[in-house]
Parts: C-alpha cells; sequence; structure tokens
C-alpha cells in the first residue's frame, strides 16, 4: 500500500469533480439557466476536495527521539502532549494495528501507520 499526501488527494479529487461537472452543467444548462446549476457544481468540487483532505490526513502518531531517549505520545485536544522515557517503558508489544506501551502505571496503544515504525519498535 502506498501512501497519498492529503493536499494531492484533494487535487486530483477537485480536478476529477470538475471534468464531471463541465458535463453535468454543459448539458444541464439548456434546462437551468439561472447558473444555480453552476454554483451548485463548484460546491460539489470544493466539498468533495475537503472530503478527500480529511480522509487522507494521517493521524497524529508517536514521535520517537532516540537522542534524548524519548517517546512524545500525540496530545488529545487541548491536552499536552505526553513524554515518556526509554527507562519508564517496561514492555513493548507490536500489534497489526500498533503498538502497545506497558509502563508501570498504564497501558498506552499507539496506532501504526508505516511497518517502518513497527519495525523500530522491534529491533
Amino acid at each position: 500500500m502506498f501512501r497519498v499526501f492529503p493536499i494531492t488527494a484533494a487535487g486530483v479529487t477537485g480536478l476529477a469533480v470538475s471534468f464531471v461537472s463541465i458535463f453535468v452543467v454543459g448539458f444541464g444548462q439548456a434546462v437551468f439557466s439561472d447558473g444555480g446549476l453552476l454554483m451548485a457544481a463548484w460546491c460539489c468540487v470544493l466539498v468533495t476536495a475537503i472530503v478527500a483532505y480529511i480522509l487522507t490526513k494521517p493521524a497524529a502518531t508517536a514521535r520517537i527521539n532516540e537522542y534524548q531517549q524519548r517517546i512524545t505520545l500525540p496530545s488529545k485536544r487541548g491536552s499536552e502532549p505526553v513524554i515518556l522515557e526509554f527507562t519508564q517503558v517496561k514492555s513493548i508489544e507490536v500489534e497489526q494495528k500498533g503498538i502497545v506501551l506497558k509502563t508501570d502505571y498504564a497501558e498506552i496503544k499507539i496506532p501504526c501507520r508505516a511497518e517502518n515504525d513497527a519495525q523500530w519498535f522491534r529491533d
């Protein structure tokens, strides 16, 4: 599976919907000549591009700093990110959908999008 950048997905989706809307507007102008069809077509182009951008935007993942020996976990809305020292991590389990870090106090699940993130933890 390959990664698609959100801006690329939005651009390609916008271009595809624009191409289709050329025909819809072109043939529809005979019936609806007030310009409402053109406005609806542009709204469709913008909405589908925004939806494509949102759907392909990657989820926040953990940042691993080998130099400082820290793992920074993504923050939830408005909260501060959690920083774990390597020494705080008692065990690491690599699962199909992510990584589970176990500390003395909690079990933290981190979603993984790339196989190389999981490979780093295996090593």
